[in-house]
């Protein structure tokens, strides 16, 4: 919304501005809207942006952005343009483009942190109109500081997921106090000026709201400081740092293909063959060496690059699974582990079926396995996605059954076929009667919705021996195979699935 406002106001002030310069001469003339056109591209770059992405073609509408109002301004004080150029403009511009080059790059709490520093011009530039100061801006000058401001807060708001604005819109007892402090103080700006109005000591009581509008950005900003510097002195600082760490190395392994997939098969309990196969992810960094999945995952999520990461999983899986449809691999449905943080990607469900149209893979061979702690609920955002994959052929798994909220509620709203039984219960199987109960209690269930239920981390013969008396449909694990590369399972395959 503000992304649309500020493109609006630019919008009328580039107009504004080239009404009164139709008697440029080359570039003699009163006035350039050069900052409203640099204002419009950073507005439209805002709103053409996909989130949790970088973007080369965010970085070049940054420099873009910032290269137009360095211009404008080299033009007045060389003399081709009469009209003066406030420098509170060219530097609110500089700042927003900068803000896109550090978004594109993914170095999002420094972008929210130069995005924060943009809304200072316009809100200077406020207070001079409020109070008409000298070198206060006209009334196009103001229309362009709303413009950015409008600009800053969209910038702001599509980065809100991560660094210290997170802080603010947390429902922690921290957050909830720096939102009614903002609150009141609003209200207090409000309130103040009409009361000012009324009484008539100032009717028009646009200085007292203004000013306390500011008070009100000086307050947010002192929490964001003060949260940042909190932060710092805490070990979570280090882990910070190794996140930056991960991060570069994560897109460099994305693009000189340093991540592998490993499998790992699924076997039919009752007949001992082939069901299934799970897709891992593994990363053999130069310098690292085998970084662990739990460590990669979770810099990834948190970085956002946990998209683009996922997306290249199931892109690659598919395309194994191509590679292997004439061989006794052909038939097996592929499982892929899907983030709690991909689901909340608008797009996730559209690229899936992207992926499967440019591969070719059937939708009803590909399962997204979830973890319960990742599962939604109706009006949740990735809801309406698994309904998506559900609608376009894909199977949904509920991995790790048991461990998390086990609410069974998911079962009836969501278009589940596979429950996966933790390794946690199968591990102590068959001697653990507490154990013995659960499974048995998750098969029966799984069995009775019609659902295939499947045994992880299945080691010993005994366990497999226990879940096959108990009716479970698949099952996998180190008794069967470890988790393989292509070539390896294809050799497995031609031994035949029974250990």
């Amino acid at each position: 919304m503000f992304g649309c406002i500020g493109v609006a106001l630019a919008g009328v002030s580039a107009v504004g501005l080239a009404t009164g310069a139709t008697s440029v001469a080359g570039l003699q003339g009163p006035s350039l809207p050069a900052n409203s056109i640099a204002l419009l591209i950073v507005g439209v770059a805002l709103l053409c942006s996909r989130p949790f992405q970088s973007s080369s073609a965010l970085v070049c509408w940054g420099v873009g952005a910032c290269a137009v109002a360095m211009f404008k301004q080299l033009a007045w004080r060389l003399g081709w343009i009469q009209s003066p150029v406030l420098p509170g403009n060219t530097l609110m511009i500089c700042l927003l483009g900068l803000s896109l080059i550090l978004l594109g790059n993914r170095k999002i709490v420094i972008a929210q942190l130069t995005a924060a520093l943009a809304t200072l011009p316009p809100l200077a530039a406020l207070i001079s109109f409020s109070y008409q100061l000298p070198g206060c801006p006209s009334l196009l000058g103001l229309i362009i500081a709303l413009s950015g401001l409008s600009l800053a807060v969209a910038l702001l708001g599509q980065t809100a997921y991560r660094g210290p604005l997170r802080h603010l819109l947390a429902p922690n007892p921290a957050g909830l106090l720096s939102r009614v402090r903002i609150v009141v103080l609003g209200t207090a700006a409000i309130g103040l000026g009409f009361v000012a109005a009324r009484l008539q000591f100032d009717p028009t009581a646009v200085p007292i709201i203004v000013t306390l509008v500011v008070a009100t950005i000086v307050v947010v900003m002192s929490d964001i400081v003060s949260y940042s510097v909190r932060h710092s002195r805490t070990p979570l600082v280090e882990q910070r740092q190794d996140f930056a760490e991960i991060e570069f190395a994560i897109d460099r392994a994305l693009g000189i293909g340093e991540f592998r997939l490993a499998y790992q098969p699924q076997v039919e309990l009752a007949t001992g063959q082939l069901a299934g196969i799970e897709v891992l992810v593994r990363w053999d960094d130069p310098t690292r060496g085998q970084v662990s999945p739990l460590e990669f995952v979770t810099a990834a999520e948190a970085t956002g690059q946990i998209h683009a990461l996922g997306l290249w999983i199931i892109e690659e899986a598919c395309n194994q699974g191509q590679r292997w449809r004439d061989t006794l691999l052909g038939a097996a449905a592929l499982s892929v582990n899907v983030s709690p943080v991909q689901l909340k990607a608008p797009d996730f469900a559209a690229n899936v079926r992207a992926i499967l149209g440019r591969t070719g893979f059937p939708p009803d061979r590909l399962v997204v396995e979830l973890t319960e702690s990742a599962l939604v609920q109706r009006g949740d955002p990735g809801f309406e996605t698994l309904w998506e994959l559900h609608q376009a052929g894909v199977r949904i798994a509920i991995d790790d059954f048991g461990t998390g909220y086990s609410c069974l509620a998911y079962l009836r709203d969501l278009p589940v076929s596979f429950l996966k039984i933790d390794q946690s219960f199968v591990r102590d199987l068959p001697h653990n009667e507490s154990a013995a109960v659960i499974a048995r209690t998750i098969v029966a269930m799984g069995r009775g919705l019609g659902l295939s239920v499947v045994a992880e981390g299945v080691e010993t013969e005994a366990q497999a021996d226990f879940l096959k008396g108990i009716w479970c449909n698949k099952a996998q694990g180190y008794f069967y195979a470890k988790p393989l590369n292509s070539a390896q399972l294809a050799g497995w395959a031609e031994l035949g699935a029974s250990p």
